[in-house]
């Protein structure tokens, strides 16, 4: 079965509105942020919500950041990592 969002720790990963102007932004994929969660180190803390992860990873000359927290699909309640930012 196809599946439309690729999965990190077992919860598909789908991105919040603002986070998918990001990725195109960044010319990048699902599957690169899975890899970036994977990975990636954790980044320097800023002022999160507890529950939120934030992980970076270094691509040539720039690092870039990705931000999850845990969600839920409101229509069949499927957990899932939200991502909330992308970007440096």
């Amino acid at each position: 079965m196809f599946e439309l969002y690729p999965k990190w720790q077992g919860k598909q990963v789908k991105p919040s509105r603002s986070a998918d102007k990001e990725i195109r932004h960044l010319c990048i994929d699902l599957d690169y942020i899975v890899k970036i969660l994977e990975e990636g180190y954790d980044c320097p803390k800023s002022k999160r919500k507890a529950g939120t992860i934030e992980k970076c990873f270094k691509s040539g000359k720039k690092i870039i950041k990705v931000v999850v927290v845990e969600s839920i699909t409101h229509w069949n309640n499927e957990p899932v990592w939200l991502i909330t930012h992308v970007g440096d």
